[in-house]
């Protein structure tokens, strides 16, 4: 599924219906057939990743992989494979014993994009225009390589 428009347009806003952030004023929200407008944000098991980076500068860059999935009580082991497998996917392997504090902009998306793919158990990951701070050369790379998880994107 594609929302395309204007930042100030409906798909910022459509996205954020979907996952849980807007409530709507009337109708539903049926994903996969099933009524998904009262569920809270937490519970439409939904991951969104924003235009503007969502991470935190104090922590490394494994650390900011590896939270959403703290979180959620991942086993260790199963959070160290798994933040591996993206950050090899996101050429942020050399990185994550870095404080994400000192990367550039690019780096710093490409963190957000990873903690929006680190979890292997969502039912879609929504994208708001999370490629634009990326290296254009870097970003159909980076967008194909989302596309290679399980997880509907929108």
């Amino acid at each position: 599924m594609r929302c395309s428009g204007r930042p100030v347009a409906a798909r910022p806003r459509c996205l954020n219906l979907i996952s849980g952030i807007v409530t709507p004023s009337r109708g539903k929200i049926l994903f996969d057939g099933a009524d998904i407008t009262p569920l809270s944000t937490q519970k439409r098991n939904i991951a969104q990743v924003f235009q503007f980076p969502v991470i935190y500068d104090t922590m490394t860059v494994g650390q900011n992989l590896a939270f959403p999935l703290k979180n959620r009580g991942v086993p260790k082991a199963e959070i160290d494979a798994r933040v591996k497998q993206i950050a090899d996917l996101l050429d942020l392997t050399p990185h994550l014993d870095r404080k994400a504090t000192r990367l550039t902009a690019d780096a710093k998306q490409k963190i957000s994009l990873g903690r929006g793919l680190v979890r292997s158990d969502v039912a879609a990951i929504l994208f708001d225009e999370p490629l634009t701070v990326i290296d254009p050369n870097e970003m159909a790379a980076a967008f194909e390589n989302s596309r290679r998880c399980t997880a509907t994107s929108i």
